[in-house]
């Protein structure tokens, strides 16, 4: 008899483990590539440090046996949600979902979100709450969630360091800044160098840092600064590359970050005095304007143009035969009176 009221209750219940239709079949995590074996379907924690990539992998299945008709489970959406890693005043949380392929019973697909610990994470223990929502071919609709835990641990000794081009040099002005910002992210206080050079900008700058631990937005836990400098007129034009140095940990760990620097090449234009153009003066006329106009008109009106055809030819071919011809005349008759005359 007990047997078979066991029988009844798992076939009573059975229909409820399939309720829900979804299930977190696994899930998996990479640190920085580095698998973490402490996390499953169930849940779990993992450790990362400030500044570290995740790749955390939830897979999903719908759990009706194969057999089952009407119960493939459309819309799928895989969420994720940490609140905060840092102070309340930064916008640090991370949010993100993705849409996985519509499954049929017995079936299972996986979404991956890769994100950044935030360099501004504290130390201390964070939620992150991993959601799945689907609806089926009847409409019905399935929620399914799970915590995983992230364990931020800072580093004993840690530094972030960066350095930014603010203003660049001109022809005019042969001055540019940069800003130097580094931030304590360790769990150590820590006394840093800091050096910005290039030889051939002949720049060599030294600063002391003293960077202790603590929060993100703690004053004493960074370092910001802004340096203008000045190129003599003696560097070439061309790109040079600035770079700062941060040693740390008694100086067993180096930082180095680089700017370009860009020496614009500038012409020296001699002034050159252009022409003066100046407009041809009018003579006076002791006509008014108007009458001038009037005159104008009517010189165009009555002015005759000779053409070189009808220009008056004193000496055409005609003319020149008929002096010959006159010519030969008179010399015939003055030889003959010197003949008569003798």
């Amino acid at each position: 008899m007990r047997k078979l009221f066991i029988i009844i209750a798992l076939f009573i219940l059975l229909p409820a483990v399939h309720a829900s239709g979804l299930a977190f079949k696994d899930m998996a995590v990479e640190i920085e590539g580095d698998t973490d074996d402490n996390i499953n379907a169930a849940g779990g924690s993992f450790e990362a440090a400030p500044g570290d990539n995740v790749e955390l992998t939830v897979e999903v299945e719908n759990d009706y046996p194969v057999s089952t008709t009407n119960h493939k489970i459309k819309h799928i959406d895989v969420s994720i949600d940490v609140d905060s890693f840092c102070s309340q005043d930064l916008d640090d949380s991370i949010e993100e979902e993705i849409r996985i392929n519509d499954l049929e019973p017995d079936t299972d697909d996986e979404a991956v979100f890769r994100f950044q610990v935030p360099d501004c994470a504290n130390e201390g223990n964070y939620d992150l709450d991993i959601q799945v929502d689907g609806k089926d071919e009847d409409g019905t609709e399935y929620t399914i969630e799970e915590t995983v835990t992230i364990g931020i641990d800072k580093d004993a000794s840690a530094l972030l360091m960066d350095l930014t081009l603010d203003s660049a040099m001109s022809c005019s002005d042969r001055k540019f800044s940069v800003t130097a910002e580094a931030h304590n992210t360790g769990a150590t206080d820590d006394d840093a160098g800091l050096l910005i050079i290039d030889e051939d900008l002949d720049i060599n700058k030294f600063e002391f840092m003293d960077l202790r631990t603590g929060k993100w937005t703690d004053e004493d836990t960074q370092f910001l600064k802004t340096y203008t400098f000045t190129v003599d007129d003696s560097v070439e034009p061309g790109e040079y590359d600035l770079r700062a140095e941060v040693e740390y940990a008694a100086n067993t760990k180096e930082i180095k970050r680089w700017v370009t620097i860009t020496v614009p090449e500038c012409e020296e234009t001699a002034a050159t005095e252009e022409p003066v153009e100046t407009e041809p003066i009018a003579e006076e006329s002791e006509y008014p304007a108007e009458t001038q106009s009037e005159l104008s008109q009517e010189s165009e009106e009555t002015a005759t143009v000779i053409p070189p055809a009808e220009e008056k030819e004193l000496f055409s071919l005609p003319v020149l035969i008929g002096a010959l011809i006159a010519g030969m005349i008179v010399l015939a008759v003055m030889i003959v009176l010197l003949m008569k005359k003798q």
